[in-house]
């Protein structure tokens, strides 16, 4: 058996490593942020989803994924799942096309909250769409535009031009404004018709009890305020 208290910063530089608080890398790469960016380029296509999950909880691999992402080389297709950039190369996909597509979504959902979800059902096209990737891809290439703030959901983004970060107590207020008073329910399936959502009741419950909207439990009905709800009953 090995002896475990050998293996320490200085045993592991001998071995050729270059030794952080938390990890360790090649002493091949002259830097942290080498390293990283060699791992997340080497290859076409890169999945987080189960493997090098750890990675996540280190700022400097964090802070090299954000920079490929603005820099349009690495792009998000599913949730922890990413492609490089010159697999959209070998379909004749430029860095300007997609900031145009960018642009044009941006310019249709005319400061709204937007899903592309949301975008779509309004009647938004894109030659772009044909590259066959779920919605995760095309909002994740949105989210880095430099005026848009997102919210992030489990399968799905919420998106707006905004100059400060958008929360869903905003989104719900906004779009009780227009409905004054719902069901529970109902609203539950609006949200998920419109913008593809999908909102946890509890949830839900707990959010509105932190805005001016009152919910009913025994009606089980969502008001735009108190004063409504008095009104109403």
């Amino acid at each position: 058996k090995g002896d475990l208290q050998k293996i320490n910063a200085y045993n592991i530089k001998q071995l050729g490593f270059k030794v952080n608080s938390s990890y360790a890398f090649s002493n091949t790469y002259a830097s942290a942020d080498a390293f990283f960016r060699h791992l997340l380029t080497q290859n076409d296509r890169i999945d987080f989803t189960y493997e090098y999950t750890e990675l996540w909880n280190i700022p400097a691999f964090r802070m090299v994924i954000e920079q490929l992402r603005e820099d349009f080389e690495l792009f998000e297709y599913a949730p922890s799942r990413f492609i490089h950039y010159r697999c959209l190369q070998q379909v004749r996909i430029t860095k300007d096309y997609l900031k145009q597509y960018v642009q044009e979504a941006l310019l249709f959902a005319n400061e709204e909250y937007f899903t592309i979800h949301s975008l779509r059902l309004a009647g938004f096209e894109h030659d772009l769409d044909e590259l066959g990737f779920e919605d995760w891809f095309y909002e994740s290439l949105i989210r880095y535009h430099p005026s848009v703030q997102f919210r992030r959901f489990k399968d799905r983004m919420l998106l707006k031009q905004h100059e400060e970060k958008i929360c869903l107590i905003d989104f719900l207020e906004e779009l009780l404004q227009n409905l004054i008073s719902i069901d529970i329910y109902d609203f539950i399936d609006l949200v998920k018709s419109r913008y593809g959502i999908e909102l946890n009741r509890d949830r839900l419950l707990a959010v509105i009890k932190m805005t001016s909207l009152h919910y009913d439990s025994i009606m089980e009905k969502i008001y735009l305020n108190y004063e409504i709800y008095y009104e109403e009953v």
